[in-house]
């Protein structure tokens, strides 16, 4: 008798296995996915005095430029304070900035008024509940989406953008095991009694264009995370936030943990870890 003959990838419903791990991940944490993260304007503020001028968020807004002209119109998918935004407004004619979290928003309306930009369109919603017909302004020459793969539903989500762009559609998203990961994976269990479940990374968003028939352009970028507070006490305050410590006996365990894992450098608290992603990019034109 032959053999039941093994699965393959095509028998595979890969965008049912991102859902069930996405799912699994905010059931695990704080329940709203990566929003939840940044609705205080302080923790926005903070993201944006690190990334603003970085060398990675330059080389990203270059990379995306490589892709436009003076003419362009950009999509820009969860947009936070305007990391993308505000660069690329300055040297294309048009800029939708989606963001759900009230936190950036604020951030990012304080920047548009302060480089008087009068080419931003701002939809404050979640990618899953955008409706392209009411909230956007396409088509739109380039879409990215910077980090924020955060969608529910992956395949609609691509589908979307499909839609609303004539261009190329690129997106960055991790790979592999990320700082956060590691902290988390220790810290979730220690804190709240709860194993950590990490968000499905590229290799799944991978499979996931491939069986929609979308043949990406890939390269795996590698990048330091480094995290700077004026203090212990800045540091300990933002995980406190981040890992929703709101106990002294959970700032103790908090505290015992960084104090293993930081350095003092120039008097300034340091977290440095590896942080690799990729960048998956293609031209909707050259999809069947």
């Amino acid at each position: 008798m032959n053999p039941e003959p093994l699965n393959t990838y095509d028998d595979i419903d890969w965008n049912a296995v991102w859902m069930a791990r996405q799912a699994r991940s905010r059931d695990a944490g704080r329940g709203g996915g990566c929003p939840a993260a940044w609705q205080s304007k302080r923790a926005a503020l903070k993201y944006w005095e690190n990334v603003r001028d970085a060398p990675r968020t330059l080389a990203r807004v270059n990379d995306v430029l490589s892709f436009c002209n003076a003419d362009s119109r950009v999509l820009d998918i969860g947009a936070g304070p305007g990391t993308l935004a505000i660069p690329l407004a300055a040297q294309v004619r048009h800029v939708t900035a989606v963001e759900p979290a009230q936190g950036m928003i604020e951030v990012l309306r304080e920047q548009i008024a302060e480089h008087a930009l009068d080419n931003i369109h701002v939809a404050q919603k979640t990618w899953d509940d955008i409706d392209a017909q009411h909230d956007l302004q396409p088509p739109y020459d380039v879409t990215v989406a910077s980090f924020s793969i955060g969608m529910l539903d992956l395949r609609k989500a691509i589908e979307t953008m499909m839609a609303v762009t004539s261009g190329a559609i690129l997106l960055y998203w991790h790979i592999g095991d990320q700082p956060w990961d590691t902290e988390a994976r220790d810290l979730w269990p220690l804190l709240h009694g709860k194993e950590h479940y990490p968000i499905p990374k590229s290799d799944l968003l991978f499979q996931v264009l491939c069986q929609m028939g979308i043949y990406p352009n890939v390269t795996v970028l590698r990048a330091q995370r480094e995290q700077i507070f004026e203090s212990f006490e800045a540091m300990l305050d933002d995980y406190a936030e981040r890992y929703d410590v709101t106990t002294a006996e959970g700032r103790s365990l908090l505290a015992g943990y960084l104090a293993e894992r930081h350095t003092v450098e120039n008097g300034k608290c340091v977290i440095r870890a590896q942080h690799n992603s990729m960048k998956l990019w293609w031209s909707v034109g050259e999809v069947a």
